[in-house]
């Protein structure tokens, strides 16, 4: 049988473009077999015997460090962060394939934030431990949106990678916490008490969604009808739910001895709040909470952490406690 000379001029192309597929040349001039693997292949089997997490940008780090079951945030010290959020971290980086090998020229590193050591602070290094050896270190680089890919590198080999998804995190420390330090039940509150102001549900009012609350004073300057108004609107929900947006030991940071303090009589028990309202506005403040539980309440995990820890509240959760404690203070 003759051949088909309409086939030959096809073989004669399909072999040239293979050809050009095999001795392409590229940034690493070779085929790179390590495609379509994971970047950290062993991670998976390895995780738990990690017990150190290290995580640094630019100027900026984060260690977290298990406690047997419990992880905790060394940069807010030892601060408790959410369990699930480590194993999020954790499951996404064990997750991380290789799609595309990119340059493996050390001069070209920074083009992808992926430089080492990296003078423009763009750089994420990841550094998994166990004790005192490093497991892994990975370098996470720039990240594309359509479709999600993270540049990434090991921090011992030159070679990159454009790797399938994205690594979610954040370097500041809060975003791996628990932020809601104190919840109460709502309408819980009874009395509130700040300087020589208290707060109580007038007689008529008990047991009615909102209370109207009814001001007395123990003396002292006339309190503006403004404060008073504020007082009412503002002081007997406020710390039915705080979120924090920075935490330290209470220990090692005390409050200053000027704060002012709120007292709260709840149907949890009595709580009281100390605000270091300092003298600059517009920054928030810093508090520490003191609870006496009333009797045969069940004890709550949150009551434990309080005598720990101080919590910094946002400008907008404090501004009007900041006004009011002001208009008591008078001219």
């Amino acid at each position: 049988m003759r051949p088909n000379k309409s086939l030959v001029p096809l073989a004669a192309i399909t072999a040239f473009l293979l050809l050009a597929v095999f001795t392409r040349s590229g940034e690493n001039n070779h085929i790179d077999l390590d495609l379509g693997v994971l970047m950290i292949p062993d991670l998976k089997s390895s995780v738990d015997t990690i017990d150190s997490i290290v995580i640094r940008k630019g100027g900026d780090g984060m260690n977290l460090r298990r406690e047997g079951d419990l992880w905790r945030c060394e940069s807010a010290d030892g601060y408790p962060v959410r369990n699930e959020r480590v194993r999020r971290f954790l499951m996404q980086l064990s997750q991380l394939e290789q799609r595309e090998a990119k340059t493996s020229d050390p001069a070209r590193h920074h083009a992808m934030n992926l430089a080492l050591p990296d003078p423009d602070g763009n750089t994420t290094e990841v550094e998994l431990l166990s004790g005192a050896n490093t497991l892994f270190h990975l370098l996470l680089g720039k990240q594309q949106w359509q479709p999600k890919a993270t540049f990434a590198r090991l921090a011992q080999k030159d070679q990159t990678y454009k790797c399938k998804g994205h690594i979610d995190f954040d370097i500041n420390p809060v975003s791996w916490m628990q932020t809601t330090f104190c919840e109460l039940q709502s309408g819980s509150i009874r009395k509130v008490q700040m300087g020589r102001m208290t707060l109580v549900p007038s007689s008529d009012s008990l047991g009615a969604t909102p209370n109207v609350w009814a001001l007395k004073t123990d003396g002292g300057e006339p309190i503006s009808e403004a404060i008073q108004n504020s007082a009412r609107t503002s002081l007997p929900a406020w710390p039915v739910r705080l979120d924090f947006d920075s935490v330290r030991s209470r220990t090692e940071h005390p409050l200053s001895p000027e704060s002012a303090v709120l007292r709260f009589e709840t149907i949890e028990g009595q709580l009281e709040v100390s605000l270091d309202l300092g003298d600059t506005a517009d920054t928030g403040a810093w508090c520490t909470i003191d609870f006496n539980p009333g009797l045969g309440q069940k004890p709550q995990a949150a009551w434990s952490q309080w005598s720990k820890w101080s919590f910094h509240l946002p400008d907008w959760r404090v501004s009007a406690v900041r006004e009011i404690w002001e208009g008591l203070k008078g001219p």
